[in-house]
Formats: structure tokens, sequence, C-alpha cells
């Protein structure tokens, strides 16, 4: 929703970011990859970009992110990639916390996101139905 805003290095972090994610658990949902693949289209890049080899790399791409706006962009879009199959593990909790913190944002901003992705989660699901015909 947010992600065009951001320029073409935190576009590319982001993309890093959001792969990481979905891939701490170990499974790939096909609602996560719906996420990730619309967050490409939004920020307009056809390509994957390299998936960090670590929590340390991870953790690093948040540099890329250098002001306010971008930091709660990025929270907010990672967030709802990483709801995006409705069920967040604690390691991906974990991370987002650490994105958090990282970032220059606190635990209230994180709670913040995670409203957020609950309200876009629902909406796109009603969406979805009444698209359907549901």
């Amino acid at each position: 929703m947010f992600l065009a805003e951001l320029d073409a290095p935190q576009r590319r972090a982001f993309c890093g970011l959001a792969q990481y994610l979905i891939l701490s658990d170990k499974v790939v949902d096909l609602r996560e990859e719906q996420a990730l693949v619309a967050a490409r289209r939004e920020m307009g890049l056809r390509e994957l970009v390299p998936v960090p080899d670590s929590e340390a790399e991870f953790l690093a791409l948040t540099s890329a992110f250098d002001t306010p706006e971008s930091q709660r962009i990025a929270l907010l879009e990672a967030t709802f990639v990483a709801m995006s199959d409705r069920d967040m593990d604690e390691r991906e909790r974990s991370l987002l916390v650490q994105l958090s913190e990282r970032l220059g944002l606190g635990g209230e901003e994180l709670e913040h996101a995670e409203s957020w992705a609950t309200t876009r989660l629902e909406l796109r699901d009603r969406g979805r139905a009444f698209v359907a015909g549901a």
C-alpha cells in the first residue's frame, strides 16, 4: 500500500526483509507468496533480490530506511507480509520486534502495525469474498 513511496534501494531492502520473514518459519504459505508478489508489483521489482543468509544480514537491511516515514513503511508492510498467512509464529514475531527496534521504533509502533495489518487482512478477505460472489 505504501511501498511505492520507497526509493529504489529501500525497495530492494524491503524485498529482502519480506523474503527472510516469509522463510523464517520454514513454511511458505500461498498467502505469503501472494503478498510478496503484490509487494514486488507495487514496487516495480520484476526480480527477487537475494535472501539474507542470516539474521544479522536481515537486520542490516534496515540501514536503507533512513527517514522516519520509510522506517514506518518498512515496519507496516513487513508486519503485513508476516501476518498474511494469518499465523504469525514466535520466530516471525521475534524478527518483527528486532526489526522495529533496529528501525528506532518501539512496541507501540509495532502494536499499531499489527492492528493495521489485521484490518487490512480483514478488508482483503471481505473483498475477495465479494469478488467470488460469497
